[in-house]
């Protein structure tokens, strides 16, 4: 683990002012305890209050799917993978992930040579894994030129929030069928799910998550934008905070 210890010194440009000095990445000797993750590539990390979580990636092994904590106050890597349980995803990697709530949200990414667009959450608590929407590979009619206006098929890749949706095309395209692990055939988001893609940008602000762009699976570059409004958990349903929640492609 690398980071700069910007608690105590900020980034200067020292070709304007000679007092101004680059100060020192923390290396691996200042990580004091735990064993850090194996070398890897297209991961990503979220910071959840002080700690930071890393999620899956390509090491050479191949894609992966472990889950590791660096707790800052200590600068200590523990493996979470022994303690996961539910419906875990497969190993993947250049997928999209924030943290909302004290839950991980994990879209999408590149796995079983193919692009997908399955959505999960972790409860970083419990440490269990639920499918909130199930896998698929990309759709060949995407219309890169103009995305916006391509919807002459929305009624066909919509989905209600119990995934029951009678229009629900078998393209993947909709939160039915297809299936994580367990070959789910329902979804717990509804609205209109993005296309499967890999390398995309992914945000999280308030209750929304944001996912831009990325390329498919011939490596097309991708312009569209959706938001996911996660439905906030009441006194009665606090053990499905996302269950009702939507996407939108804005």
């Amino acid at each position: 683990a690398v980071m700069l210890a910007l608690s105590i010194h900020t980034w200067s440009q020292t070709k304007t002012s000679s007092a101004a000095k680059v100060r020192d990445w923390l290396g691996p000797n200042n990580i004091i305890g735990g064993t850090a993750p194996d070398p890897r590539s297209f991961s990503n990390m979220v910071v959840n209050g002080s700690q930071i979580f890393l999620f899956g990636g390509f090491s050479s092994a191949g894609n992966v799917n472990d889950l590791h904590k660096l707790e800052l106050d200590r600068l200590a890597w523990t493996d979470l993978s022994p303690y996961m349980n539910g419906d875990q995803p497969a190993p993947r990697d250049s997928y999209g992930m924030v943290a909302v709530d004290g839950l991980l949200y994990v879209f999408g990414g590149y796995y079983g040579e193919a692009c997908r667009n399955d959505l999960y959450s972790l409860d970083l608590t419990s440490l269990t894994w639920t499918l909130l929407s199930s896998r698929s590979r990309s759709f060949n009619n995407y219309n890169y030129n103009n995305f916006s206006s391509n919807n002459n098929n929305n009624n066909n890749r919509t989905s209600t929030n119990n995934g029951n949706s009678s229009n629900a095309s078998s393209s993947g395209r909709t939160g039915g069928g297809g299936g994580g692990r367990g070959g789910s055939t329902s979804a717990l988001v509804g609205g209109t799910f993005p296309w499967a893609r890999r390398g995309m940008g992914m945000a999280a602000y308030g209750r929304s998550v944001v996912v831009y762009g990325g390329v498919d699976d011939q490596g097309k570059p991708m312009s569209d934008l959706y938001t996911l409004t996660l439905r906030t958990a009441s006194a009665t349903n606090k053990t499905f905070p996302w269950n009702g929640s939507s996407w939108t492609n804005a």
